[in-house]
């Protein structure tokens, strides 16, 4: 594309969720060939990939990945075309991808940049998706921590999101049962559409206690793996409804990511709850996706807009496996035996390294997806949700409710004793971790990077796996360097299907 070279800043750390408003375009230096250094290319950006951890990024108070600085450029992964090079790993016309500003052009380190090879198949915006760091996010985790086998039940959420809807297809390519969960109904079909045995729109469940009736419901017998790309109350019930020696794959929680200080908390409108924002909805929808088209009270919130003051399940974490499982779990926390299981007398595979099952372990990031809650905590609520298990990076999409405590009064929690909406101190804490020691139960999350030596030959299979159409490929593409923002807002919103990537 031609014209002035821009680039997209942060103009101010939000508070709650983004605005277009955070957000600044701003004219920057033509990048010269003539002034590239030995080593360097000048690259035009075709495509971006906006993520859920970058909100994690525009937070004052999270260090565990590193902060957009104010007035300076957002950067995520960049798909584009080399104009002239200085390196001999790229020839001019090569495509590529790296982690880089948003700017339209820029000279850019060939080291590091990855080649990318766009075709019919499989356009240059895939290898943002499922043939870049969401398709990685979903394949090795699933082959180093999951290790499923054949049979086994799994438990997705926000899977009709980017990592979501990879880790559906995956799953039912390894013979397991998969149970999955998304945030409208087109998104169910689209999730029985990749595989899923059953599915089912999380809006239509108000509380804790009712997800975890649902989950008991279809998998009587338990979860055996649960992916989760959410948080909120998810964690809570999945882990009610583990099997022995189950595994929890935590790869995102946007359900985190989104929450406000105490003091920054906005008052419902009369006879509302806060939960997500700019849409005037009733509380947050629960922790898994596109709270948008309900007028549904949220879950944990605590009007829940049927008369009910259902005590919350207080739940926090992330979870996407599930289905099928052996649990008997018949509304029982059922105290569990380790957290540790080497799983090596079951037969069961376990998860590599195990997390620390207290509800706060941060997040490795995968990406995450069809994400819709919002985490905020309910006005009047104490919650400042700071240090509740925020996931680290990844690109992760579709994501919006919050899984937060949604309502801002502490009513219920006063008038009967339990949890209500509103009144968690810490959003959704684990209550019931001994669970996962009476059914030892392996939580682990993880960084993509983590097994960046097996980034090449897991981009062969899942290269070959879209080739050959065993894969399919989800994504939501907005048109135009200029929709930055707006996508991004889209995202954390749950208005994607699959990964959401910017054209330019």
């Amino acid at each position: 594309m031609g014209g002035q070279n821009q680039e997209w800043q942060l103009a101010s750390y939000p508070a709650g969720r983004p605005a277009e408003k955070d957000f600044k375009c701003v004219d920057v230096d033509e990048p010269r060939a003539e002034d590239l250094k030995e080593g360097e290319v000048l690259l035009e950006a075709a495509a971006l990939s906006v993520d859920p951890y970058m909100r994690l990024r525009m937070q004052q108070d999270f260090d565990d990945i590193p902060r957009f600085k104010l007035n300076e450029p957002l950067s995520g992964i960049v798909a584009g075309y080399v104009k002239a090079s200085r390196s001999d790993k790229f020839k001019e016309g090569d495509a590529c991808t790296g982690l880089l500003p948003f700017r339209v052009r820029q000279a850019a380190a060939a080291d590091a940049l990855l080649p990318a090879y766009p075709t019919e198949k499989a356009p240059i915006t895939q290898f943002l998706g499922i043939l870049g760091l969401t398709g990685l996010s979903a394949y090795l985790p699933i082959k180093k921590i999951a290790r499923p086998r054949k049979g086994e039940v799994v438990f997705v959420t926000g899977a009709a999101g980017a990592v979501g809807s990879v880790a559906i297809q995956i799953f039912k390519k390894k013979g397991c049962y998969v149970v999955a969960s998304a945030g409208t109904d087109a998104k169910t079909r689209i999730c029985k559409e990749l595989g899923a045995d059953v599915a089912f729109n999380y809006k239509s469940i108000y509380t804790a206690p009712e997800l975890d009736d649902k989950l008991r419901e279809l998998v009587p017998q338990g979860i055996d793996i649960f992916f989760d790309n959410t948080g909120g109350r998810f964690m809570q019930a999945a882990i009610n409804n583990m099997a022995k020696f189950g595994r929890i794959i935590c790869c995102g929680a946007v359900a985190d990511y989104n929450a406000k200080p105490d003091n920054e908390v906005e008052a419902a409108p009369a006879g509302r709850s806060p939960g997500a924002e700019g849409n005037d909805k009733p509380g947050a929808a629960g922790s898994e996706s596109d709270a948008k088209d309900t007028g549904k009270p949220g879950a944990e919130s605590e009007s829940d807009a049927k008369g009910k003051d259902k005590p919350d399940a207080g739940s926090k974490g992330k979870g996407k496996p599930g289905a099928v499982s052996e649990s008997d779990a018949k509304g029982k926390d059922k105290p569990g035996a380790g957290s540790e299981s080497d799983a090596k007398d079951t037969g069961k595979p376990g998860a590599e390294s195990e997390s620390d099952a207290k509800g706060k372990g941060k997040q490795g990031a995968g990406s995450e997806s069809d994400a819709t809650d919002t985490g905020k905590t309910g006005a009047g609520s104490k919650s400042d949700a700071k240090g509740n298990g925020k996931p680290g990076a990844g690109p992760e999409s579709d994501a919006k409710d919050s899984g937060k405590p949604g309502a801002g009064s502490e009513s219920a929690a006063k008038s009967n004793g339990s949890p209500g909406a509103g009144s968690e101190p810490d959003g959704y804490p684990i209550k019931n971790a001994m669970t996962l020691i009476v059914k030892s139960i392996r939580v682990q999350g993880f960084m993509i990077n983590d097994w960046i030596s097996e980034f090449e030959d897991a981009m062969k299979e899942l290269t070959e796996s879209l080739e050959t159409e065993e894969l399919v490929a989800k994504e939501t593409v907005v048109e135009g360097f200029d929709m930055v923002p707006s996508a991004l807002v889209g995202l954390l919103s749950g208005e994607n299907v699959g990964k959401m990537v910017v054209s330019v």
